[in-house]
């Protein structure tokens, strides 16, 4: 009984989007322009000799959150090769070849 119960929770229907990742790949998305928004941003306060702003944005919260630790561009990429590389499968499963 246990190992069918097991089984009926873990077994997914058979679908042709993943409207979850695609949500995660549009978030890591908008990271992303946050990240290069926030680079252009110190650049532009140190050109224009902004020190005070220069020190108040490092020291703010926006700053951890957008610098992410840089593994938005790593994510993104993944979350988009696997969509992909779906794509480029599924109707090859339907069809029963390769070829």
């Amino acid at each position: 009984e246990l190992p069918n119960n097991l089984t009926s929770v873990v077994k997914m229907p058979p679908t042709k989007s993943f409207p979850a990742i695609e949500g995660l790949r549009a978030l890591f998305n908008f990271w992303i322009v946050a990240l290069h928004q926030h680079m252009f941003q110190k650049c532009f306060l140190a050109l224009y000799g902004k020190m005070d702003l220069l020190e108040h944005l490092a020291d703010s919260a926006w700053s951890g959150i957008a610098l992410g630790h840089g593994y938005q561009v790593d994510v993104f990429f993944a979350l988009s090769g696997f969509l992909f590389t779906w794509g480029l499968i599924q109707p090859s499963q339907q069809a029963k070849s390769l070829y």
